[in-house]
């Protein structure tokens, strides 16, 4: 229990669990696997409730919520980001980078019941690293994920569009959080690379959470190793570091 620090329940996995996540209602928790699954549990009893085998074809990196009820992000080594309606065993849209190629499942029962849309990224998103984390904006519009190149890429979930391609980081990005309270601060988002920089991004608009809005541009570039005190919000865009 977290109010005591004692495990009330541990669940066994065939596979071993990269991240873990819950739906937008909090009703169900997902894990992404080893082996390129996504699990959905009863949190309560901590029986298996639901497996979607095929989702990547390699092992999962992150998985993350979206506003929607049942639907989840997944990233994966297989340079793969996909939306999946886990109620439904549906991958509803699926990035690939340009120069993968998938891997045939090895029979029906290690693929998802459909993939609905597939779009092969001119952008080379790559994952070259085991730990790569995507986020949703708190519209539900668009997700933003890290490459091994340094980009961010933000991407609509509407209709796949590659919205823009953010080049800030020296080193392949790890992890990119979006603000849900973005019109209150001057950063709308960041992200961290491999090298332990992080990138604030600001936008000028209010509505700084919009798809619609124009991409965020780098607000400061805190260089963490040395680095403890937090920048100057109205020092404009920058580099801050040791």
């Amino acid at each position: 229990m977290l109010d005591s620090g004692f495990c009330a329940r541990s669940i066994l996995c065939t596979s071993r669990p990269h991240c873990v996540t819950f739906t937008a209602d909090g009703a169900l928790p997902v894990s992404a696997h080893f082996d390129g699954a996504l699990r959905v549990w009863d949190a309560a009893s901590g029986s298996l409730v639901a497996e979607v085998k095929g989702v990547h074809t390699a092992p999962m990196t992150a998985v993350c919520a979206t506003p929607v009820a049942h639907r989840v992000v997944g990233c994966g080594r297989d340079n793969v980001l996909s939306v999946v309606d886990v109620a439904r065993s549906q991958v509803r849209i699926e990035w690939i980078e340009h120069a993968t190629r998938r891997a045939q499942p090895s029979s029906d029962a290690d693929s998802p019941a459909q993939v609905v849309r597939r779009f092969h990224d001119a952008l080379a998103f790559q994952v070259g690293q085991s730990k790569c984390s995507p986020c949703v904006s708190p519209d539900g519009a668009v997700v933003a994920a890290g490459s091994s190149s340094g980009n961010v890429l933000l991407m609509s979930i509407a209709d796949g569009t590659i919205h823009a391609k953010l080049a800030a980081h020296k080193a392949p990005v790890t992890c990119v959080a979006w603000n849900s309270r973005a019109e209150d601060y001057a950063a709308c988002a960041a992200s961290v690379d491999k090298a332990g920089d992080v990138v604030f991004w600001g936008a000028s608009e209010a509505r700084v959470n919009s798809w619609y809005g124009p991409a965020p541009s780098m607000l400061v570039r805190l260089l963490c190793r040395g680095h403890s005190s937090w920048p100057d919000r109205d020092a404009g865009a920058g580099e801050l570091g040791a």
